[in-house]
């Protein structure tokens, strides 16, 4: 590129090349001078330019001597799949969508005869049977895997970019109270229920929970002035599942790693559940291996939402917070501390987010923050007795074993 700076009585156009700057010519005036970079300017910006398409030409038929002059969606996939650098379970993921939906419809189709309209019908019929989430999901990949083809030179345009499908219609999802949750965890085993609480309490994500190690739980340290927390180990601090295999890996992101401060009545409550638990990891089933995001769902999470309408107790027989998912405690432990006034930099670190912005830099969690939060929770649990259901927080707590709580 070329720049003009002025030199004794008139102007000069300095531009670089081969790693060094030269001067290209000398101007009476600064017109003159400005032209001739300008023009320098457009004739590198050209010599790029001619060398960028070499590359992608040679790139495109690098492309097609593997695949063919006019590969398939499918052949195209294949080779995609190994240029990707995501974690497994995204891996896993992707994959899912490709073969469940993608490649049915789209496998055998040149890349070249795949029209904007085409993607677009198929993606309708796909919000006719999906959650518009879904759909998204699935779209995207396609996207993702059609724009590399386009940058490829396999075809001429991504037909995924910009697409519209109309309008998301999404029910909304509840955001359950103290006492609903209490409710929830009442119609479940103590192990389930106190992970039910935990997480509505903490809003740390199932995978934190079910891979959280003994070892990661600093309840009463002697001696010590350190706040009980929960730790979310880095390199192990979450339980990933993928194909039915489970294993221990870090948690989702960086700012996932974290010490999360528990309130008093949750302390008591995770202290008198390690006293009776002999098993490394704090929330398992019932032979101490790992739970299963799918079982957990399947046996205890839905069925206390449903109630049970023979049940005896009638506190038990009607739904409580219908279609809410076990994500949806952490949408709640949001909501709570938004009502509670607690600062967006602390709510950002007890969920592990990334903080945006400026405040990343500038702003930071604080003792009197966390001790604000956690006096809010504690009077929440409390209180939870207040509202109209409040049956299910005494229920919850006799079923811990703590009769204090259940009498407050």
């Amino acid at each position: 590129m070329a720049w003009v700076e002025q030199h004794g009585g008139g102007f000069r156009v300095r531009a670089r090349a081969a790693g060094r700057v030269y001067t290209d010519s000398v101007h009476a005036a600064r017109t003159g001078a400005a032209a001739r970079a300008e023009e320098l300017t457009g004739q590198e910006r050209t010599r790029r330019d001619g060398i960028a398409e070499q590359v992608r030409q040679a790139r495109a038929a690098s492309a097609r001597s593997r695949l063919g002059p006019d590969p398939t969606l499918g052949a195209w996939a294949a080779h995609w799949s190994t240029t990707l650098a995501v974690t497994e379970v995204t891996r896993a993921n992707y994959e899912c969508y490709l073969r469940v939906h993608i490649l049915p419809r789209f496998g055998h189709t040149p890349l070249s005869l795949i029209g904007r309209s085409d993607v677009k019908a198929w993606a309708v019929g796909l919000r006719a049977r999906y959650m518009p989430s879904t759909v998204t999901s699935i779209t995207a990949v396609l996207s993702a895997l059609l724009a590399d083809a386009a940058r490829e030179r396999l075809i001429p345009v991504n037909p995924c970019h910009y697409l519209r499908l109309g309008p998301r219609r999404t029910r909304p999802q509840p955001i359950a109270t103290p006492a609903q949750i209490h409710a929830i965890a009442a119609r479940m085993p103590r192990t389930e229920a106190l992970l039910v609480i935990t997480a509505a309490y903490t809003g740390m994500r199932w995978g934190e929970l079910a891979g959280l190690h003994r070892d990661n739980v600093v309840l009463d340290p002697p001696g010590s002035r350190v706040v009980p927390h929960l730790r979310v180990d880095p390199d192990l601090g979450a339980l990933h599942e993928v194909a039915g295999r489970l294993w221990l890996g870090p948690p989702k992101t960086e700012s996932s790693e974290r010490i999360v401060v528990l309130p008093r009545f949750l302390t008591q409550l995770l202290a008198a559940h390690l006293a009776e638990h002999p098993h490394r990891f704090v929330f398992t089933g019932r032979d101490g291996g790992h739970l299963r995001r799918g079982a957990f769902r399947a046996r205890f999470w839905l069925p206390a939402l449903a109630g049970d309408p023979e049940h005896p107790d009638p506190d038990r027989r009607g739904p409580v917070c219908a279609g809410m998912t076990f994500h949806r405690l952490r949408h709640a432990h949001k909501t709570w501390m938004i009502e509670d006034g607690i600062p967006e930099i602390a709510q950002y670190a007890r969920l592990g987010h990334r903080t945006p912005g400026v405040a990343a830099r500038y702003a930071h969690p604080t003792y009197v923050m966390w001790h604000r939060l956690l006096q809010a929770l504690q009077t929440r649990w409390q209180h939870a007795a207040s509202t109209d259901d409040t049956q299910g927080q005494v229920q919850a707590a006799e079923l811990m074993g703590d009769t204090q709580l259940a009498a407050a």
